[in-house]
């Protein structure tokens, strides 16, 4: 699947980013956090694997929020109301007349105010890191906060946003996800997502949110996810089931050492499918019948201390662990892999395969820099 060309639409004088990814039957509309550029988010694997697994069962917006980035970039803040009206403005340029929309911790703002602006619009939410308020909000400690959570939580969060554009933001949103690779992926998000001064507008505006007064009016089912390494505490997330009317709380599988961001999310991509399609997330979704074959050259290591480094790298078109995967005929027909190891006949190089066949997954998770 390739990246959609990005939308745009004007709202105030304002001029904000949209993509439309999917034809499945469900509308989906997913408002998109601080660093989620859509277009570089295309690049890395996982979350393209994010977007075609949404695209399966949904046509999904995501809604890139004014002044970050591929929106127009601003110098304020907008308030919960504007970005309420931005969500709605979406649903109706696409011709959505109702859909499932999907908020995490500050974009949850603009979701719940847009259910509570435009009920019938709104088929049912999705909350990850759902806060009823923020750290700081004048009411905080009545909302779940302790004191000392409150400070602990803002002190993290400040301390981050004030080294935006390292990848550091990471490090608040699981800690279990700051790996390299990770804190390299989400450092490029960063920079190209909005300046270090606005990311210090955007943290104080969103440690200040307060969306109690809006909670109570929300209508439609929603599903809190309380993901149990992030930094917000548990009885703030179980408050905002409290106050929301027709609302369920859901904790998630701890995050996996070594996981990619995109894997981490894929647990959120079930809830979002279950709640947009009514039905299950199928565990065999993504699976198909194939046979694989695995090539390796004989003796390898002895080749690569003959010839060096420099001669073994630049060896063409030498092998890999999985050489290829025949999907055709639910992978009855083997023998279709073989002429891909013709390299080796070509290049007078021993080489020994096998094959394997059977159920294969679509997602292919990728270690990187666990160390």
């Amino acid at each position: 699947m390739e990246a959609p060309q990005a939308r745009y639409l004007e709202r105030d004088g304002a001029v904000f980013a949209y993509q439309v990814v999917g034809t499945g039957a469900a509308n989906v509309l997913f408002a998109g956090e601080a660093a989620q550029h859509w277009d570089l988010a295309w690049t890395d694997p996982h979350l393209h694997e994010l977007y075609e697994r949404g695209a399966a069962f949904s046509r999904t917006a995501y809604v890139q929020m004014r002044g970050l980035g591929l929106s127009e970039p601003i110098r304020y803040w907008p308030t919960l109301e504007q970005q309420a009206d931005d969500l709605i403005a979406v649903l109706d340029d696409v011709g959505m007349p109702t859909a499932t929309l999907v908020g995490s911790l500050t974009t949850a703002g603009a979701v719940v105010v847009a259910a509570a602006k435009a009920p019938d619009r709104v088929a049912s939410i999705v909350l990850f890191k759902g806060i009823a308020c923020g750290p700081v909000a004048d009411d905080a400690t009545k909302h779940g906060w302790t004191p000392s959570e409150a400070e602990r939580n803002a002190e993290g969060w400040r301390s981050v946003m004030g080294r935006w554009g390292t990848g550091a933001s990471v490090e608040m949103w699981d800690p279990v996800l700051a790996t390299p690779y990770n804190r390299r992926l989400m450092a490029m998000l960063e920079r190209c997502s909005m300046t270090p001064a606005f990311a210090q507008l955007y943290c104080e505006a969103s440690l200040a949110m307060d969306l109690t007064p809006y909670l109570p009016a929300v209508q439609a089912p929603t599903r809190v996810l309380y993901s149990p390494q992030g930094p917000e505490p548990e009885a703030v997330l179980r408050r905002t089931v409290e106050l929301l009317p027709n609302a369920t709380f859901h904790t998630l599988a701890p995050t996996a050492p070594g996981s990619s961001i995109g894997e981490s999310y894929i647990e959120i991509g079930n809830h979002i499918e279950e709640v947009a399609t009514g039905g299950v997330h199928h565990p065999d979704a993504g699976r198909f019948l194939a046979t694989v074959l695995f090539t390796d050259v004989v003796a390898s290591t002895e080749l690569l201390a003959r010839v060096g480094d420099a001669a073994y790298r630049d060896t063409p078109r030498r092998p890999r662990a999985a050489g290829a995967a025949d999907r055709r005929g639910g992978g009855r027909r083997p023998g279709r892999c073989a002429p891909r190891c013709g390299w080796a006949m070509r290049r007078s190089v021993s080489a020994r395969a096998g094959r394997a066949g059977g159920r294969l997954c679509s997602v292919k998770p990728i270690r990187r820099d666990l160390r």
